[in-house]
């Protein structure tokens, strides 16, 4: 008896390992297999650590653009001390504004540049419509040169019997 009773409780507990637990879904009992349970389990733990490794680079990321702000704070208030003190330099020594006329030169070089580009390609699409028309007019010429030379003849003839 002891015997049955044995095979009976490790039947139940192999039945026990691979039922894990009663869920109750909607009012519903239902019952999932072990397996299901860990596989769904570790789903969660990985989704999780994935949540807090996320969380982290992120939290990272916000401190490093609060660095970054800060630090382009920091250097815009140099850039201005800067120029202020560059300024003043010009000022001692002579050449007031020459930084502003340099801008200036170099804007006013840059704008002729450009003309100077669109008048290459203005250039080049006249060259163009000038090559067109002389080629036209090379070919109506080539067309009306023999009628002149009948013309011609005729008129050489006309003048011989006359």
């Amino acid at each position: 008896m002891e015997e049955i009773q044995g095979v009976i409780r490790s039947l139940q507990a192999k039945r026990n390992d691979q039922l894990a637990v009663s869920v109750g879904l909607d009012g519903v009992n239902a019952t999932i297999p072990k397996e299901e349970l860990h596989f769904i389990l570790s789903q969660r733990r990985n989704g999780l650590e994935q949540y807090i490794t996320s969380k982290r680079t992120l939290s990272a990321l916000e401190k490093e653009v609060s660095v970054l702000k800060n630090s382009e704070e920091i250097l815009r208030s140099r850039l201005a001390a800067l120029d202020v003190q560059l300024k003043n330099q010009e000022i001692n020594s002579g050449v007031r504004g020459y930084r502003e006329t340099q801008a200036n030169l170099e804007q006013a070089s840059e704008e002729t540049a450009q003309l100077d580009e669109i008048k290459g390609r203005t250039l080049e699409e006249i060259t163009g419509i000038i090559q067109t028309i002389v080629e036209e007019l090379e070919e109506k010429k080539a067309a009306i040169k023999p009628k002149v030379r009948q013309l011609v003849e005729r008129f050489e003839s006309d003048v011989l019997h006359s």
